[in-house]
């Protein structure tokens, strides 16, 4: 748990930083600040201080760490339980930590969560931007960084959300690549001139990764809007249609796909072309479905009626026979329906398997059920089963 210095304590700490003549031998040796860029373009800081055991007994414990980074209002600050640190001052450019720590302490570590997120170039890249000069800190804080209370990371890291190529990262000088693709590393011994240019490094926007497979997933849900208005045409299976169906699905999977490799900017033409997509593999799939459904099913219509008229509700059930271990024939009913079309009419189609060598139609209505008489059927045929009347 992070113990946070009272108000009181920070301005002593201010003081005897700036004030205590004693403070002029070296006690930091130095820190390494490594910056990792999450998915989402927000930055985490890690921070390892190291100290140095030539600070006097009676002065060693209280610390200013001196960052070239303004972090976030949103920023949380982890470190060990024996640290207490607060934030003393931030601006432009530069953030002034102050902590304390056990007097014999070597070595320690902060983390600060949600530290910053990536900057955005002109043209959408992602970027961090390191102002070594701390052009921004007043004249007075500037002359207290030869303090060795005062500490400037020396070493800085930087590590993206994943592997880029070479040609996709721009360093500026002094920036240089580690044994580690995402790794990247800037060495410096002492603070830069004032109105020296920024160390910078700048890659493919995290963020706008995120954006773009959002878009995606939104665009692709609202595709998935369209699916209804097919199930018709594909249930009245006419060929044609399906044949047009199939040329257009293919047509655009094949354009979604091939463009969506060779494409720079792939992101964002898949972001635009994927409402089309659910649509295309659904017609695709139920193109083939019908095909082959054409082929090795059959067709089975009929009328109910009420008293002579149409039949407007009416549950409608088609039942194949086949025999138990024992020889008896039992019903197993194959599909059931209460969809109706205005004239009362019902349609089936049934997978023709050897094991139901006949059929019957059942329809049934306020316990009242009629069945159609035994009927064999064939591959790519459609059997017209006579009217069934129903009591009123």
């Amino acid at each position: 748990m992070i113990r946070y210095l009272s108000s009181s304590t920070v301005v002593a700490v201010w003081l005897v930083l700036n004030l205590s003549p004693q403070l002029r031998a070296q006690g930091i040796r130095g820190s390494t600040a490594t910056f990792v860029v999450g998915s989402s373009g927000r930055v985490t800081i890690q921070v390892e201080i190291r100290f140095s055991n030539r600070l006097a007994d009676s002065l060693r414990g209280l610390y200013a760490l001196v960052l070239p980074v303004q972090l976030s209002a949103g920023r949380r600050i982890l470190a060990p339980a024996d640290v207490a640190i607060t934030e003393l001052r931030s601006g432009k450019g530069y953030t002034i930590l102050v902590l304390t720590a056990p007097k014999r302490l070597s070595v320690t570590s902060l983390q600060i969560i949600d530290a910053m997120n990536t900057l955005e170039t002109a043209g959408g890249r992602g970027k961090l931007e390191f102002d070594l000069s701390l052009a921004f800190l007043s004249q007075l804080e500037r002359e207290q960084l030869s303090s060795p209370s005062f500490m400037t990371p020396t070493e800085f890291r930087v590590v993206l959300p994943r592997r880029y190529d070479a040609a996709d990262v721009g360093l500026s000088s002094g920036f240089m690549r580690t044994s580690q693709p995402d790794v990247f590393e800037l060495e410096r011994a002492a603070l830069a001139p004032v109105g020296a240019e920024p160390a910078w490094i700048s890659f493919p926007n995290p963020s706008q990764g995120a954006l773009d497979r959002a878009k995606l997933l939104f665009a692709f849900l609202l595709g998935c809007f369209a699916l209804p208005f097919q199930i018709q045409p594909l249930r009245d299976r006419k060929l044609r249609s399906l044949g047009l169906i199939f040329l257009l699905s293919v047509a655009v999977i094949a354009v979604a796909g091939y463009y969506g490799i060779v494409l720079a900017k792939r992101w964002d033409f898949i972001s635009y072309t994927a409402a089309a997509i659910p649509s295309a593999l659904y017609a695709l799939g139920a193109s083939i479905y019908v095909v082959i459904a054409t082929r090795l099913q059959a067709g089975i219509t009929g009328q109910v009626q009420i008293g002579g008229a149409p039949a407007k509700v009416v549950l409608v059930r088609i039942s194949g026979e086949q025999k138990d271990t024992s020889g008896k024939t039992i019903w197993e009913t194959l599909a059931e329906t209460a969809s109706l079309d205005p004239n009362g009419r019902y349609q089936f189609f049934v997978w023709i398997k050897k094991r139901y060598p006949s059929y019957k139609v059942i329809a049934s209505r306020n316990k009242n059920d009629i069945e159609s008489d035994v009927f064999p059927l064939v591959r790519r045929q459609n059997h017209e089963v006579p009217v069934l009347q129903l009591a009123p």
